[in-house]
């Protein structure tokens, strides 16, 4: 995904993210998703609307990452987080800094007996 300045990002939200793409069309009307401008400083405002959905205080950390060719954006917690989908119940410790939850694990050990590695 390459966004550069005065790119049109769709933003969407779900599951307790805020989820960046990049926009081919237009702005529909009704629509489930807003298209806004990237700034010159590649900044995207986040809706109030899902500003309040995610309880997001001025000021406060958010975690990012990659999911699906979009940035997903979420409110950063105290407690662990699956580095995967970002889902913080039924998780396993990975390394000293990540964990992932038990669906994604499952996944993963599913498509690497898939590739028969």
């Amino acid at each position: 995904m390459r966004i550069g300045k005065e790119s049109s990002v769709k933003i969407t939200a779900e599951n307790g993210c805020v989820f960046l793409e990049k926009a081919d069309g237009e702005q529909p009307e009704g629509g489930r998703y807003y298209i806004r401008k990237v700034d010159d400083l590649f900044r995207v405002v986040i809706l109030q609307k899902y500003r309040t959905l995610l309880h997001i205080e001025e000021g406060e950390n958010l975690y990012e990452r990659m999911e699906d060719n979009r940035i997903a954006i979420s409110k950063m917690t105290n407690k662990p987080v699956c580095q995967i989908c970002g889902k913080t119940d039924h998780l396993s410790v990975l390394t000293a800094e990540q964990c992932a939850c038990r669906d994604c694990i499952i996944q993963a050990l599913s498509c690497m007996k898939c590739e028969g590695q």
